[in-house]
């Protein structure tokens, strides 16, 4: 065995924790492997979201015992059962095992990493992985295409993430720049915020900004890759650069953490339109006593009554702007005046705890102080964009078609009638809720739409007049 054999053989066996076969020079011209006949068709993408969860990506069932015997060869890591076969918990999601981001705490386990076992040849990265009959063997639950696209992300696509996420945890990019890429790649789905999708079941506070904060490192991996079993796509296949997806990382560990951290605005304009689905309350059945029963021109009943927006108008002025007549009019004024109080008396008479428009049955102090924020904050002057006369946005048509397109056609088509708002005669797209009831729609735009992905573009940065611009677009389609 030459001197260069020996380390090739040394170094793999401590990127790999097993028993490995030794000799696999670069060089050498060892007979036909399947690696070889098939490397051109290994998948990157793919391996790197194996090296997450493989059984999430193959198929498989996932694993109800323990990696052993190697899982057992350590103690000081103490999950079990499926997390004990994810690559990520032995090599880490910085790909340096014990000389990395797991040097300790509960994910430590001893092992080597595998970030320096990309200098190896492809066919002995392959040959460690499978490791058939030793004690890293996964030929029983991967397939030979599978262990081809792992070896294929360990040989090309690990990065030395020290170069992108700083000893404290900070990611190193710019948040400002961040902030874009994050709107245009993320917050579909994820919300503005980063709160769209609860990473925790139990207790709610696993946003993006929360486990941006917490593991920088696996982040960035995900949005390198993708995460197994989900829609979420890795932003190299969209040609992403790693200083691209730093600065997404950046823009990530400045969203809140959890709804509870401070009033969020946003939250509060949504609840305004139908707070039992942003709360997860049960709709009401009835109607809203005793301040409902007190005018009798609004004859709507049940849960209708208790939103927000029906006694004070999509305006905020209740009957001193749009619902001043017709079938909504109910004479309560609106909130538009209240938002000059202090936050404090906003917030008590939000809860009204004790009184005829007493919400504490039904709304959290979160919820109060969301909605609070969201009247002291939030409100615009509807009439500086809407002429009430003709409900005519005075709007750019022109700019609003070129964000229409970047923000909504998207989801709504571009003739607004992808998606029907009346499920009894289909009459009802974007183009004719904007022409009957542009209050309605401004504010939509504005905050978002409750249970639904539909973004707020005052959390996506877009000022009230290119919003209004939007609104005057809308007005025009069919």
């Amino acid at each position: 065995m030459t001197k260069k054999t020996r380390r090739l053989g040394i170094t793999l066996i401590l990127a790999f924790p097993i028993m490995l076969m030794v000799g696999c020079d670069k060089t050498s011209t060892s007979p036909k492997h399947y690696v070889d006949d098939n490397w051109s068709q290994a998948d990157v993408t793919r391996g790197g979201l194996l090296y997450d969860k493989w059984w999430t990506v193959n198929e498989s069932s996932t694993p109800t015992t323990n990696f052993n015997p190697l899982w057992d060869s350590q103690t000081t890591n103490t999950r079990s059962g499926g997390d004990t076969w994810r690559c990520k918990e032995c090599h880490g999601w910085d790909y340096r095992g014990k000389d990395g981001r797991y040097s300790s705490g509960s994910h430590y386990t001893g092992f080597a990493g595998v970030y320096d076992a990309s200098d190896l040849t492809a066919a002995a990265i392959f040959d460690a992985i499978k490791d058939e009959d030793g004690d890293h063997d996964l030929s029983t639950v991967m397939s030979d295409a599978d262990i081809q696209d792992l070896a294929k992300f360990i040989k090309d696509g690990l990065i030395d993430m020290s170069q992108y996420i700083g000893p404290d945890k900070n990611a190193l990019g710019s948040s400002t720049a961040g902030q874009a890429k994050y709107n245009t790649n993320c917050a579909l789905c994820h919300g503005a915020n980063g709160l769209a999708l609860d990473f925790d079941a139990d207790d709610g506070t696993q946003g993006v900004g929360f486990l941006s904060n917490d593991n920088p490192q696996e982040v960035f991996h995900k949005i390198r890759w993708g995460n197994p079993g989900t829609d979420m796509d890795g932003m190299v296949d969209k040609g992403l650069t790693n200083e691209d997806i730093s600065d997404i990382l950046a823009y990530c560990q400045t969203l809140p953490l959890t709804l509870n951290d401070a009033a969020n605005i946003v939250r509060g304009g949504l609840l305004y339109d139908k707070w039992w689905t942003v709360n997860s309350g049960t709709t009401p059945s009835t109607s809203f006593d005793p301040i409902w029963t007190t005018q009798s021109t609004n004859t709507r009943t049940g849960a209708d009554t208790w939103r927000c927006k029906e006694c004070h108008g999509w305006d905020y002025k209740g009957k001193d702007g749009a619902y001043s007549s017709g079938s909504h009019y109910t004479g309560f004024t609106g909130v538009y005046d209240v938002r000059t109080s202090s936050p404090a008396d906003i917030y008590t008479s939000v809860l009204g705890t004790g009184t005829d428009h007493d919400l504490s049955a039904v709304l959290s102090e979160q919820d109060a102080s969301d909605l609070a924020l969201f009247i002291s904050e939030g409100l615009i002057d509807v009439s500086l964009y809407i002429n009430y006369s003709t409900k005519l946005s005075n709007g750019n048509t022109t700019d609003g078609g070129a964000l229409y397109a970047t923000y909504c056609e998207s989801c709504h088509g571009s003739d607004g009638n992808t998606i029907d708002f009346d499920d009894d005669d289909g009459s009802q797209g974007v183009g004719f809720l904007s022409n009957d009831n542009p209050y309605e729609v401004l504010h939509k735009i504005r905050w978002g739409n409750p249970a639904s992905i539909m973004p707020s573009m005052v959390n996506l940065g877009v000022s009230d007049a290119n919003i209004n611009d939007i609104l005057a677009y809308c007005q025009t389609l069919p």
